[in-house]
Protein backbone atom coordinates (compact mmCIF):
# COMPACT_ATOMS: atom_id res chain seq x y z
CA UNK A 1 0.00 0.00 0.00
CA UNK A 2 2.77 2.42 -0.93
CA UNK A 3 1.82 5.98 -1.79
CA UNK A 4 3.49 9.20 -2.78
CA UNK A 5 1.41 11.61 -0.70
CA UNK A 6 2.83 15.04 -0.05
CA UNK A 7 0.87 15.03 3.22
CA UNK A 8 3.25 13.41 5.70
CA UNK A 9 2.32 11.62 8.90
CA UNK A 10 3.60 14.59 10.92
CA UNK A 11 1.41 16.98 8.89
CA UNK A 12 -1.62 14.79 9.43
CA UNK A 13 -1.09 14.34 13.18
CA UNK A 14 -0.35 18.02 13.81
CA UNK A 15 -3.51 19.26 12.09
CA UNK A 16 -6.80 20.15 13.83
CA UNK A 17 -8.66 17.27 12.15
CA UNK A 18 -6.47 14.74 13.94
CA UNK A 19 -7.13 16.35 17.34
CA UNK A 20 -10.85 16.31 16.66
CA UNK A 21 -10.78 12.68 15.60
CA UNK A 22 -8.93 11.59 18.74
CA UNK A 23 -11.15 13.72 20.99
CA UNK A 24 -14.40 12.40 19.49
CA UNK A 25 -13.37 8.74 19.49
CA UNK A 26 -14.65 6.83 22.50
CA UNK A 27 -12.81 3.89 23.98
CA UNK A 28 -9.65 2.35 22.57
CA UNK A 29 -9.15 2.78 18.83
CA UNK A 30 -6.27 0.66 17.43
CA UNK A 31 -5.40 3.34 14.89
CA UNK A 32 -6.07 6.76 16.44
CA UNK A 33 -5.01 5.90 19.98
CA UNK A 34 -2.19 3.49 19.17
CA UNK A 35 1.09 4.10 20.95
CA UNK A 36 2.80 2.63 17.89
CA UNK A 37 1.73 5.64 15.81
CA UNK A 38 3.49 7.92 18.29
CA UNK A 39 6.61 5.75 18.17
CA UNK A 40 6.50 5.78 14.36
CA UNK A 41 6.38 9.56 14.24
CA UNK A 42 9.25 9.85 16.76
CA UNK A 43 11.38 7.45 14.75
CA UNK A 44 10.73 9.39 11.56
CA UNK A 45 11.72 12.63 13.31
CA UNK A 46 15.01 11.04 14.40
CA UNK A 47 15.80 9.81 10.90
CA UNK A 48 14.89 13.17 9.38
CA UNK A 49 17.29 14.86 11.77
CA UNK A 50 20.06 12.40 10.92
CA UNK A 51 19.49 12.92 7.19
CA UNK A 52 19.61 16.70 7.61
CA UNK A 53 22.97 16.39 9.41
CA UNK A 54 24.32 14.14 6.64
CA UNK A 55 23.12 16.38 3.81
CA UNK A 56 24.39 19.60 5.40
CA UNK A 57 27.83 18.12 6.15
CA UNK A 58 28.12 16.81 2.56
CA UNK A 59 27.09 20.19 1.18
CA UNK A 60 29.65 22.03 3.30
CA UNK A 61 32.37 19.49 2.47
CA UNK A 62 31.68 19.94 -1.23
CA UNK A 63 32.02 23.71 -0.85
CA UNK A 64 35.24 23.32 1.17
CA UNK A 65 36.82 21.03 -1.44
CA UNK A 66 35.98 23.61 -4.12
CA UNK A 67 37.58 26.32 -1.98
CA UNK A 68 34.39 28.31 -1.42
CA UNK A 69 34.55 27.95 2.38
CA UNK A 70 37.22 27.06 4.94
CA UNK A 71 37.91 23.39 5.57
CA UNK A 72 37.19 23.24 9.28
CA UNK A 73 38.44 20.57 11.65
CA UNK A 74 35.00 18.94 11.66
CA UNK A 75 34.82 18.82 7.86
CA UNK A 76 38.35 17.45 7.70
CA UNK A 77 37.29 14.63 10.04
CA UNK A 78 34.38 13.83 7.71
CA UNK A 79 36.76 13.77 4.74
CA UNK A 80 39.25 11.50 6.55
CA UNK A 81 36.41 9.18 7.55
CA UNK A 82 35.42 8.77 3.90
CA UNK A 83 39.00 7.90 2.97
CA UNK A 84 39.09 5.26 5.72
CA UNK A 85 35.59 3.95 4.95
CA UNK A 86 34.24 4.64 8.43
CA UNK A 87 31.27 6.61 9.73
CA UNK A 88 32.16 10.27 10.44
CA UNK A 89 32.02 11.22 14.12
CA UNK A 90 29.51 13.96 13.35
CA UNK A 91 27.11 11.41 11.89
CA UNK A 92 27.65 9.02 14.80
CA UNK A 93 26.66 11.71 17.28
CA UNK A 94 23.22 11.95 15.68
CA UNK A 95 22.84 8.32 14.67
CA UNK A 96 21.90 4.94 16.13
CA UNK A 97 24.62 2.66 17.49
CA UNK A 98 26.43 0.68 14.80
CA UNK A 99 29.79 -1.00 14.27
CA UNK A 100 29.44 -1.28 10.50
CA UNK A 101 31.91 0.24 8.01
CA UNK A 102 30.68 3.21 5.99
CA UNK A 103 29.42 1.31 2.94
CA UNK A 104 27.42 -1.22 4.94
CA UNK A 105 26.15 1.53 7.22
CA UNK A 106 24.75 3.51 4.28
CA UNK A 107 23.01 0.39 2.92
CA UNK A 108 21.58 -0.30 6.37
CA UNK A 109 20.39 3.30 6.71
CA UNK A 110 18.64 3.03 3.33
CA UNK A 111 16.79 -0.09 4.45
CA UNK A 112 15.72 1.58 7.69
CA UNK A 113 14.37 4.61 5.85
CA UNK A 114 12.53 2.38 3.39
CA UNK A 115 10.97 0.39 6.25
CA UNK A 116 9.69 3.44 8.13
CA UNK A 117 8.58 5.36 5.03
CA UNK A 118 6.50 2.36 3.89
CA UNK A 119 4.99 2.03 7.36
CA UNK A 120 4.18 5.76 7.46
CA UNK A 121 2.63 5.62 3.98
CA UNK A 122 0.38 2.75 5.06
CA UNK A 123 -0.79 4.60 8.17
CA UNK A 124 -1.39 7.86 6.28
CA UNK A 125 -3.35 6.08 3.56
CA UNK A 126 -5.53 4.20 6.05
CA UNK A 127 -6.35 7.42 7.91
CA UNK A 128 -7.36 9.10 4.64
CA UNK A 129 -9.52 6.15 3.62
CA UNK A 130 -11.10 5.43 6.98
CA UNK A 131 -12.06 8.98 7.94
CA UNK A 132 -12.57 10.46 4.50
CA UNK A 133 -9.87 13.08 4.91
CA UNK A 134 -9.15 14.49 1.43
CA UNK A 135 -5.64 14.23 0.02
CA UNK A 136 -3.68 17.42 -0.76
CA UNK A 137 -4.25 17.20 -4.53
CA UNK A 138 -6.90 15.87 -6.98
CA UNK A 139 -4.37 13.40 -8.37
CA UNK A 140 -3.81 11.91 -4.92
CA UNK A 141 -7.56 11.81 -4.25
CA UNK A 142 -7.94 9.72 -7.37
CA UNK A 143 -5.16 7.46 -6.13
CA UNK A 144 -7.06 7.06 -2.85
CA UNK A 145 -10.22 5.98 -4.68
CA UNK A 146 -8.27 3.31 -6.54
CA UNK A 147 -6.61 2.09 -3.36
CA UNK A 148 -9.92 1.97 -1.48
CA UNK A 149 -10.95 -1.07 -3.52
CA UNK A 150 -7.61 -2.76 -2.88
CA UNK A 151 -7.88 -2.10 0.85
CA UNK A 152 -11.41 -3.50 1.10
CA UNK A 153 -10.18 -6.74 -0.51
CA UNK A 154 -7.31 -7.00 1.95
CA UNK A 155 -9.64 -6.32 4.86
CA UNK A 156 -11.32 -9.67 4.28
CA UNK A 157 -7.98 -11.47 4.55
CA UNK A 158 -6.14 -9.52 7.27
CA UNK A 159 -7.11 -7.98 10.58
CA UNK A 160 -7.24 -4.20 10.86
CA UNK A 161 -3.86 -4.04 12.61
CA UNK A 162 -1.94 -5.37 9.60
CA UNK A 163 -3.65 -2.95 7.21
CA UNK A 164 -1.46 -0.12 8.45
CA UNK A 165 1.23 -1.75 10.62
CA UNK A 166 3.89 -4.22 9.46
CA UNK A 167 3.03 -7.88 9.72
CA UNK A 168 6.49 -8.49 11.14
CA UNK A 169 8.57 -5.82 12.85
CA UNK A 170 12.23 -5.17 12.13
CA UNK A 171 13.35 -4.35 15.68
CA UNK A 172 16.90 -3.78 14.48
CA UNK A 173 15.78 -0.79 12.41
CA UNK A 174 14.61 1.35 15.34
CA UNK A 175 16.57 4.22 16.84
CA UNK A 176 14.94 3.42 20.19
CA UNK A 177 13.71 -0.21 20.22
CA UNK A 178 12.99 -0.10 23.95
CA UNK A 179 10.37 2.57 23.31
CA UNK A 180 8.77 0.44 20.62
CA UNK A 181 8.48 -2.58 22.93
CA UNK A 182 6.97 -0.38 25.64
CA UNK A 183 4.43 0.90 23.10
CA UNK A 184 3.40 -2.68 22.31
CA UNK A 185 2.72 -3.25 26.02
CA UNK A 186 0.82 0.05 26.22
CA UNK A 187 -1.45 -0.91 23.32
CA UNK A 188 -2.20 -4.27 24.91
CA UNK A 189 -2.90 -2.63 28.28
CA UNK A 190 -5.29 -0.11 26.70
CA UNK A 191 -7.16 -2.76 24.73
CA UNK A 192 -7.61 -4.96 27.82
CA UNK A 193 -8.11 -2.15 30.33
CA UNK A 194 -5.27 -3.25 32.61
CA UNK A 195 -2.24 -1.40 34.05
CA UNK A 196 0.78 -1.42 31.75
CA UNK A 197 3.13 -2.01 34.71
CA UNK A 198 1.40 -5.36 35.28
CA UNK A 199 2.59 -6.66 31.91
CA UNK A 200 5.69 -8.37 30.65
CA UNK A 201 6.64 -10.26 27.49
CA UNK A 202 6.70 -13.98 26.95
CA UNK A 203 8.60 -15.24 23.93
CA UNK A 204 8.20 -18.03 21.42
CA UNK A 205 10.40 -18.87 18.44
CA UNK A 206 8.25 -19.28 15.32
CA UNK A 207 10.15 -21.55 12.94
CA UNK A 208 8.95 -22.09 9.37
CA UNK A 209 9.81 -24.67 6.73
CA UNK A 210 12.34 -22.17 5.36
CA UNK A 211 14.28 -22.07 8.63
CA UNK A 212 16.62 -24.98 8.02
CA UNK A 213 20.01 -25.25 9.71
CA UNK A 214 21.71 -24.29 6.45
CA UNK A 215 19.45 -21.26 6.00
CA UNK A 216 19.96 -20.01 9.57
CA UNK A 217 23.73 -20.39 9.32
CA UNK A 218 23.91 -18.11 6.26
CA UNK A 219 24.27 -14.72 7.97
CA UNK A 220 25.60 -13.08 4.79
CA UNK A 221 22.45 -13.51 2.75
CA UNK A 222 20.69 -10.33 1.68
CA UNK A 223 17.55 -9.69 3.68
CA UNK A 224 14.51 -8.30 1.92
CA UNK A 225 13.45 -6.08 4.82
CA UNK A 226 10.47 -4.47 3.11
CA UNK A 227 9.15 -7.77 1.76
CA UNK A 228 9.65 -9.55 5.09
CA UNK A 229 7.87 -6.80 7.02
CA UNK A 230 4.88 -6.04 4.79
CA UNK A 231 4.27 -9.09 2.62
CA UNK A 232 2.49 -12.30 3.55
CA UNK A 233 -0.09 -12.90 6.26
CA UNK A 234 -0.07 -12.67 10.05
CA UNK A 235 -2.31 -14.88 12.18
CA UNK A 236 -1.42 -13.48 15.62
CA UNK A 237 -4.27 -12.46 17.91
CA UNK A 238 -2.00 -10.54 20.29
CA UNK A 239 1.61 -9.44 20.38
CA UNK A 240 4.03 -8.92 17.51
CA UNK A 241 6.46 -10.89 15.37
CA UNK A 242 10.07 -9.68 15.36
CA UNK A 243 12.45 -10.70 12.59
CA UNK A 244 16.03 -10.04 11.52
CA UNK A 245 17.88 -10.84 14.77
CA UNK A 246 21.14 -12.79 15.14
CA UNK A 247 22.52 -14.99 17.90
CA UNK A 248 26.13 -14.93 19.06
CA UNK A 249 27.73 -17.93 20.76
CA UNK A 250 25.00 -20.47 20.02
CA UNK A 251 22.55 -21.55 17.32
CA UNK A 252 18.86 -22.32 17.21
CA UNK A 253 17.92 -25.89 16.31
CA UNK A 254 14.72 -25.62 14.23
CA UNK A 255 13.99 -29.32 14.65
CA UNK A 256 14.43 -29.65 18.42
CA UNK A 257 13.34 -26.02 18.97
CA UNK A 258 16.09 -25.40 21.50
CA UNK A 259 19.42 -23.65 21.80
CA UNK A 260 22.40 -25.71 20.68
CA UNK A 261 26.16 -25.21 20.55
CA UNK A 262 27.58 -23.43 17.52
CA UNK A 263 29.30 -25.39 14.81
CA UNK A 264 33.09 -25.14 14.91
CA UNK A 265 34.47 -21.90 13.38
CA UNK A 266 31.04 -20.25 13.13
CA UNK A 267 30.18 -17.60 15.70
CA UNK A 268 26.99 -15.96 14.43
CA UNK A 269 23.66 -17.41 13.28
CA UNK A 270 20.33 -16.00 12.19
CA UNK A 271 17.41 -16.77 14.45
CA UNK A 272 13.80 -17.37 13.29
CA UNK A 273 10.98 -14.93 14.00
CA UNK A 274 10.24 -14.32 17.67
CA UNK A 275 6.70 -13.84 18.95
CA UNK A 276 6.66 -11.15 21.65
CA UNK A 277 3.41 -11.79 23.53
CA UNK A 278 2.30 -9.46 26.36
CA UNK A 279 1.14 -11.28 29.49
CA UNK A 280 0.13 -10.15 32.94
CA UNK A 281 2.84 -10.82 35.50
CA UNK A 282 2.00 -13.89 37.57
CA UNK A 283 3.98 -16.59 39.31
CA UNK A 284 3.97 -18.49 35.98
CA UNK A 285 5.21 -15.65 33.80
CA UNK A 286 7.94 -14.39 36.12
CA UNK A 287 11.40 -15.21 34.85
CA UNK A 288 12.67 -18.36 36.41
CA UNK A 289 16.06 -18.26 38.05
CA UNK A 290 18.58 -20.90 37.10
CA UNK A 291 18.11 -22.79 40.38
CA UNK A 292 14.30 -22.67 40.05
CA UNK A 293 13.97 -24.39 36.67
CA UNK A 294 11.27 -27.06 37.16
CA UNK A 295 12.66 -29.68 34.76
CA UNK A 296 15.20 -30.24 32.02
CA UNK A 297 12.51 -29.96 29.34
CA UNK A 298 11.24 -26.55 30.43
CA UNK A 299 14.49 -24.70 31.11
CA UNK A 300 14.83 -21.21 29.67
CA UNK A 301 17.89 -19.07 29.12
CA UNK A 302 17.24 -15.39 29.74
CA UNK A 303 19.17 -14.28 26.67
CA UNK A 304 20.19 -10.59 26.53
CA UNK A 305 19.47 -8.68 23.33
CA UNK A 306 22.03 -6.03 22.32
CA UNK A 307 22.10 -3.47 19.55
CA UNK A 308 25.65 -4.34 18.41
CA UNK A 309 28.28 -7.00 18.96
CA UNK A 310 30.27 -4.61 21.17
CA UNK A 311 27.61 -5.02 23.85
CA UNK A 312 28.89 -1.87 25.54
CA UNK A 313 27.34 1.55 25.87
CA UNK A 314 26.82 4.40 28.27
CA UNK A 315 24.90 3.93 31.50
CA UNK A 316 21.28 5.01 31.07
CA UNK A 317 18.87 6.35 33.67
CA UNK A 318 17.51 2.82 34.11
CA UNK A 319 20.90 1.62 35.35
CA UNK A 320 21.41 -0.49 32.22
CA UNK A 321 23.71 -0.04 29.24
CA UNK A 322 22.26 1.86 26.29
CA UNK A 323 23.39 -1.07 24.12
CA UNK A 324 21.12 -3.45 26.02
CA UNK A 325 17.51 -3.67 24.78
CA UNK A 326 15.75 -6.48 26.65
CA UNK A 327 16.01 -10.16 27.56
CA UNK A 328 14.41 -12.96 25.54
CA UNK A 329 13.62 -16.32 27.13
CA UNK A 330 14.90 -19.11 24.88
CA UNK A 331 14.14 -22.79 25.42
CA UNK A 332 17.23 -24.85 26.25
CA UNK A 333 18.09 -28.40 27.26
CA UNK A 334 21.18 -27.12 29.07
CA UNK A 335 21.21 -25.16 32.35
CA UNK A 336 21.11 -21.39 31.78
CA UNK A 337 24.56 -21.06 33.35
CA UNK A 338 25.90 -23.07 30.40
CA UNK A 339 25.03 -20.23 28.02
CA UNK A 340 26.06 -17.52 30.46
CA UNK A 341 29.57 -19.01 30.51
CA UNK A 342 29.66 -18.90 26.71
CA UNK A 343 28.44 -15.32 26.57
CA UNK A 344 25.48 -16.22 24.37
CA UNK A 345 23.46 -13.17 23.33
CA UNK A 346 21.06 -11.95 20.67
CA UNK A 347 22.19 -9.09 18.39
CA UNK A 348 20.27 -6.63 16.25
CA UNK A 349 23.03 -6.31 13.68
CA UNK A 350 26.42 -7.68 12.70
CA UNK A 351 29.56 -5.66 12.00
CA UNK A 352 29.80 -6.18 8.24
Amino acid sequence: MDTNFHCTLADLMSGPKWDNLVKNTEGYDPLLKSALITVLRQEIDRFNHLLSVILSSLRFLHQAVKGDIILTEGLEEVYDAFLNRRIPLLWQQHSYESCKPLGSWVSDLTQRIDFFSTWADNVTTCIHLRFGIPAPSPKENKMLETMSTETSKRDTEDDEFTLYHPRRFWLSGFFFPQGFLTAVLQNYARSKGIPVNSLTFTHQIISTNEDTEEYLSNVNRKQGIKESAFKGSCQLEDGILVFGLYIDGARWDPIANTLQDSVLHQRFYCIPDIHFLPKQITSETKHLKSDEQPSKHTMYYECPLYRTSQRTGTLSSTGLSTNFITSVNLLTSEPPTYWVTRGTALLCQLDD
